[in-house]
């Protein structure tokens, strides 16, 4: 009665269970009923031998709440754990390239990004300067490159009014031409900026 309801693959699963549990070897796994994806059943399939004919079950229980209670748990324990190790490079005796250095690192590879970006204003206040960077294996640096705000706008009015920019994708965006030199540059199709304030006053950005 619990094929109909499972995804091909789920099913082919539950057979080979049942054929392992037939042969002695309860067995435990977590499936997805076809209709409703986001639903797990937990499935214990085990033999009873008692008498002249063996008989397996299969015992069921819906178990998407605890799940999701586990993964809750995990992702706010990786962010404690983020946090905890800024926190020690911010404490340490750091340079400001090195501290932005952990930073980008720590941060990219917590969001599973492929590159992180410290970018501060220069005295002019009209130009952002790469200070740091996490980058793939391979990539060009990007370190000492600038750029003019006056090319990238919406960074420009972050200064006066900040908050976290983020671009889905360049290609479709509104301000394409703006977000081309992101993507020029940093080989990038979505983007994400936060603003590095310093008693109250934006000094640059992190970029992801």
């Amino acid at each position: 009665a619990l094929l109909p309801l499972l995804t091909p693959e789920n099913g082919k699963q539950l057979e080979s269970a049942l054929k392992t549990a037939a042969a002695g070897k309860s067995q435990v796994l977590d499936l997805s009923p076809l209709e409703r994806s986001a639903q797990v059943l937990e499935l214990s399939v085990n033999l009873i031998s008692g008498g002249k004919h063996p008989h397996l079950y299969v015992l069921a229980r819906d178990v998407s709440e605890r799940l999701l209670l586990q993964r809750s748990l995990e992702e706010k324990l990786q962010e404690t754990i983020l946090l905890n190790r800024v926190i020690a490079a911010t404490t340490a005796d750091l340079t400001p390239t090195a501290l932005f250095k952990i930073v980008c690192s720590e941060l990219a590879q917590h969001m599973q990004m492929p590159q992180a970006l410290a970018a501060l204003l220069r005295d002019d206040n009209e130009t952002l300067e790469v200070i740091a960077e996490y980058l793939p294996e391979g990539k060009e640096s990007l370190l000492k490159e600038t750029v003019p705000l006056d090319r990238l706008p919406p960074l420009k009015d972050a200064l006066v009014s900040p908050q976290i920019l983020t671009v889905n994708d360049i290609r479709e965006s509104p301000n394409r031409e703006f977000w081309s030199v992101v993507a020029d540059e940093l080989g990038a199709i979505s983007f994400l900026a936060a603003p590095l304030t310093a008693r109250g006053h934006v000094i640059g950005f992190l970029e992801l």
